[in-house]
């Protein structure tokens, strides 16, 4: 076994939400730990705890210029997962499927409408996945739905949190981290 302390070349940046902010509260504070030699990001907040490394590549780019390239999706896909339920993007990609693979029965498809609303006011789907599905698993299988897992859409989305900290990243940090790259490249 073997340990040895490594001293890196780490950067950080803190942001903090003043009182006065137009969306105060959606994250309070941040730390961006950009380590520039082993091209790590770590992200503390109070919108959770993020991290990527990524291949160092110092003879074709740096990682601060790197890092004031990317974009927010790219930054989400990166450090979070897609993994909460979205209830009502779920719902509409499943009939905008019901309607493709019964277009020549509206009146079919309407019915089958009409009873997922009527399930939704007796049963709450829209948090739990499993409940979802069995529900419209259910409701397609009574009206002779064949293939149900082809019609049947299951919409995950990143954490509010996460989104939140991609956003900062990107409208925060990156104007600073491109203005610095700008001012060095003028000197």
């Amino acid at each position: 076994m073997k340990i040895e302390e490594i001293k890196p070349n780490i950067r950080q940046f803190m942001f903090r939400q003043e009182r006065g902010d137009p969306d105060f509260g959606s994250c309070l504070w941040a730390s961006f730990i950009l380590d520039t030699k082993n091209y790590t990001l770590h992200i503390a907040s109070d919108c959770g705890e993020y991290a990527y490394g990524w291949t160092p590549t110092p003879k074709s780019e740096n990682f601060v210029h790197l890092m004031s390239r990317v974009h927010e999706e790219y930054l989400l896909e990166k450090i979070a997962d897609r993994d909460q339920f979205d209830y009502e993007s779920s719902k509409r990609e499943t009939i905008t499927n019901l309607k493709y693979y019964y277009n020549d029965d509206p009146d079919r498809v309407n019915s089958i409408i009409e009873k997922i609303g009527i399930r939704e006011l007796y049963d709450d789907m829209s948090d739990d996945h499993n409940a979802y599905y069995q529900a419209m698993d259910d409701i397609l299988s009574d009206d002779g739905v064949d293939d149900t897992f082809e019609i049947i859409a299951s919409v995950f989305e990143y954490s509010v949190g996460a989104k939140k900290i991609a956003q900062i990243f990107h409208d925060v940090l990156q104007p600073l981290l491109k203005a610095e790259l700008t001012e060095k490249a003028v000197e």
